[in-house]
């Protein structure tokens, strides 16, 4: 339009000149008609070639909006159906027998061995306890003695304790105290590893109880190691105190290291079987993402996912695969607990993926008093 003006504003300069001048010349006249017409005629193809070519890009580009709207609607439409399929499973549990729980946790192992092949770190080394045990716990001395520690598991959402983690601590008069951790793995390659984990549950037991009497909902996590699953007869002895202590039960959660499932043998494995059947309740910590089958965990009674807060924030943000993960494990009834938060940016990135965050920047594991659960009636651990 612009050009078109452009050449009428010239002819209509040219005309107004040469009748200012008085010297109308026919040549003059006709020429100046002939590039009026020349340029508009000029103009308008122009003009229709830009038209027709946008046109064309109007419409491929209409076409690919249109196939990304029909492949969104595609991906909502199978979103939905897996959810609804989630949905009714949760509402309509299948009845497992004892055998189909062994082969699904079976092929639960194989399909995450290739992830917990780096090998563990090597612990500093112990100091030397003495050889001879003393009853069920094979780890205590006059001079040296094994506290019950408490980790406080927050909800991000609120800043509150939710729940705990036991933790067993070796103590005495001489040197520094040995953490749980170093104390948990000399013990499994010392074979004491069943005794320490049957002594924690009985201790945690009782304080649970009195700790339910102000908080209904809080729960006791505890670390139950590759060993003890491997040992029907600890087995038996494990079940036999849930049975005993029937009225707190359901708040304690066995706490399971990803990596035992790699490892376990068929004892291992029917061991794990029998707890399902039985109703515990059953968490796993340091767990990788990739290769985890929900459903199957989900059917073996795990309830809690255990994940390093490092994993949900390397300094670049949080990663779409994790949100991704956190709303399916949602929508799979698991709560997912961020664990050895030491940092804020930690536990920032944390509340965007899980439920209960624990570690050093929340507080450090509590002694608890050794008469701690004696308040408690003997006569509660026979209620159903």
């Amino acid at each position: 339009m612009l050009g078109l003006m452009a050449f009428a504003l010239i002819a209509v300069a040219c005309a107004g000149f040469m009748v200012a001048l008085g010297a109308i010349s026919v040549p003059v006249v006709a020429g100046a008609i002939l590039v009026l017409a020349s340029g508009q005629i000029a103009l308008i193809l122009v003009t229709s070639w830009w038209s027709g070519t946008s046109r064309e890009r109007l419409r491929q580009q209409s076409d690919v909006l249109q196939a990304q709207a029909d492949l969104a609607v595609h991906r909502d439409e199978a979103v939905n159906a897996r959810l609804d399929e989630i949905e009714h499973r949760l509402a309509h549990p299948p009845s497992i027998r004892l055998e189909e729980v062994t082969a699904e946790l079976r092929a639960l192992r194989d399909s995450i061995k290739a992830y917990v092949a780096e090998p563990a770190p090597q612990p500093k080394p112990l100091p030397e306890i003495v050889q001879r045990p003393a009853p069920e716990t094979e780890a205590a001395t006059s001079s040296e003695r094994l506290d019950l520690l408490l980790e406080p598991m927050i909800e991000l959402s609120t800043g509150s304790t939710s729940h705990y983690r036991a933790q067993l601590a070796l103590g005495g008069e001489q040197g520094q105290p040995v953490a749980h951790r170093q104390l948990m793995d000399k013990a499994e390659r010392g074979g004491m590893r069943p005794a320490l984990d049957l002594h924690l549950l009985r201790q945690a037991a009782p304080v649970l109880r009195r700790l339910r009497a102000k908080q209904p909902g809080v729960r006791i996590f505890v670390p139950i190691g590759a060993s003890t699953l491997a040992s029907q007869a600890d087995l038996a002895r494990l079940t036999g105190i849930l049975q005993q202590q029937a009225d707190v039960a359901s708040g304690i959660v066995l706490d399971f290291d990803q990596s035992i499932l790699a490892g376990l043998d068929t004892t291992g494995i029917e061991s794990f079987a029998e707890l399902s059947r039985l109703g515990a309740t059953m968490g796993l910590s340091n767990v990788a993402v990739s290769g985890l089958d929900l459903p199957a965990l989900r059917q073996l009674g795990v309830r809690f996912l255990g994940i390093g807060a490092a994993a949900f924030d390397a300094g670049f943000g949080m990663s779409p695969a994790w949100r991704d993960f956190a709303q399916y494990a949602r929508a799979m009834q698991f709560q997912i607990i961020a664990t050895d938060v030491a940092t804020a940016q930690q536990a920032t990135a944390a509340t965007h993926v899980a439920r209960f965050g624990n570690g050093p920047f929340f507080a450090p594991p509590r002694k608890v008093k050794s008469d701690a659960g004696a308040a408690a009636s003997p006569s509660r651990s026979q209620a159903a």
